[in-house]
């Protein structure tokens, strides 16, 4: 399909060129059009973080079929704007990013001119730190309004400080809205499903059936004891478990009530999460595991669970060790609708502009540019390509490309302590005692970081 695909490309290129020697005209993307920005030859650098293979381009892998229709789609835009990007991975070197960053603004030496982020919140860090530049100071260039283009602002918060959004996604593209850890799932070994006659959670989340009591009736259903195999319900990392349950309630940084702004610590719903989890693990204790590593979905597919917590990013991870799997997410409340997904998200793969460059506003345009949607990739084309390359089910990949629409940020690594307190605590301590623990501490980070990121979103939605 690749080769077909990049052939098909070759041919239009070369047709493109005979038609236009037969007309005796220049190919469009050398002739002067004044509609089209002409960048003058000049060359952008694109430091990418975390990858240590350098022909891995926006963390699309070298010769899959994404690679190569972004390849075309940058060399398409090169010579219509007349410009060239290059790609660096130096600055990612050692996960130290921001650092190498703020060192080379601070020595005046412009190391590159965009940043591409992975996963470990260096971009809400960069931007925090003052080397990025806020992309709402472009509104003509930059309309972060188009979700559909730049990613939700649910999601650009993970780049946000003090209200200004410093990073956009590539929503656009194929896959780009899930890199990163996006939401907490429920992966389903459906080998097991049918093997075992069990009923699948897909259906519940179908007929909108699938919340915390339709978790609780099926654990102990799911705890497989056959003589041979002792397969649990599930298996995962608690604190995906908290992630999970803290979405299910709906548990936002900022809690709103009667038009004044709180820490989440004073939302009385955290106390019933945190307790609805307290009686689930003691009430089905033998018929999951809680792990001290985070990969559960490799038990997964060895057959050791019905069900594995995981992650958007360890999707493709998956698809290469299964035969069958589905996706659900974890499930709501009983009070919410089941489709009105709650997650929360730790991460975001972001874009920014470098605080060093000589023309922001060049960069802002290069931005726009870029991330116009990709030539033979149309979003009906990214599920059908999603269903066939990795899902066995057209309704994973339509909850794939979409789950992220409902994800919350949980500033987990910056100062996100009522979530990170919450995962290492839940177990141990009532939801008062993680009340009253937290006591205070939020309140600098709502006021510093959280509520001004929150006011600045309620504006783009």
């Amino acid at each position: 399909m690749k080769k077909i695909l990049v052939l098909t490309l070759s041919l239009l290129f070369i047709l493109t060129a005979c038609t236009a020697s037969q007309e005796e005209i220049v190919p469009d993307f050398e002739s002067i059009d004044l509609s089209v920005k002409n960048f003058e030859g000049k060359e952008y650098i694109i430091a990418q973080e975390n990858t240590n293979d350098p022909d891995h381009i926006f963390l699309y892998t070298k010769d899959s079929l994404y690679y190569d229709l972004l390849m075309a789609h940058i060399d398409k835009i090169e010579k219509q704007h007349n410009l060239k990007l290059k790609f660096t991975t130096a600055l990612g070197a050692g996960g130290n990013i921001q650092n190498n960053l703020f060192t080379s603004l601070a020595s005046g030496i412009k190391m590159c001119d965009f940043v591409y982020f992975g996963n470990d919140n260096a971009n809400m860090r960069a931007a925090q730190a003052g080397t990025l530049y806020p992309l709402n100071d472009f509104p003509n260039i930059i309309d972060l309004s188009d979700s559909e283009k730049y990613g939700p602002i649910n999601i650009l918060e993970g780049c946000m400080a003090k209200g200004n959004v410093y990073g956009v996604i590539p929503n656009n593209w194929p896959q780009k809205s899930n890199d990163g850890n996006i939401s907490t799932l429920f992966i389903i070994n459906e080998t097991l499903i049918q093997r075992y006659a069990l009923e699948d959670p897909r259906d519940f989340y179908e007929q909108n059936k699938w919340n915390l009591s339709k978790l609780e009736e099926i654990t102990p259903l799911f705890h497989i004891s056959d003589g041979t195999n002792d397969i649990k319900a599930f298996i995962g990392h608690d604190a995906h478990f908290a992630r999970g349950f803290s979405g299910a309630y709906k548990l936002n940084p900022v809690y709103e009530k009667d038009g004044e702004y709180f820490p989440v610590t004073n939302n009385p719903d955290m106390i019933t999460a945190i307790e609805w989890a307290r009686e689930f693990i003691t009430k089905y204790a033998d018929d999951f595991t809680f792990l001290t590593r985070w990969d559960g979905w490799k038990d997964l597919s060895q057959g050791a669970c019905i069900m594995a917590l995981g992650e958007t990013m360890n999707i493709v991870d998956i698809a290469k060790e299964m035969e069958n799997f589905g996706i659900v997410p974890f499930p709501v409340a009983d009070q919410y609708d089941s489709k009105d997904i709650g997650m929360t998200y730790s991460a975001a793969i972001t874009m920014s502009i470098f605080t060093g460059v000589e023309s922001p506003e060049e960069c802002a345009s290069i931005i726009d540019i870029l991330f116009e949607q990709i030539d033979g990739v149309s979003k009906e084309d990214h599920i059908e390509s999603l269903y066939k390359t990795i899902f066995f089910d057209k309704r994973d990949a339509e909850l794939y490309v979409s789950i992220y629409k409902n994800a919350v940020y949980d500033y987990y690594g910056i100062g996100g302590t009522s979530l990170q307190m919450m995962e290492g605590m839940f177990q141990t301590k009532t939801g008062q005692e993680i009340i009253s623990a937290l006591e205070g501490v939020m309140d600098e980070q709502l006021e510093n970081n959280i509520l001004p990121n929150y006011l600045a979103m309620k504006e783009y939605k």
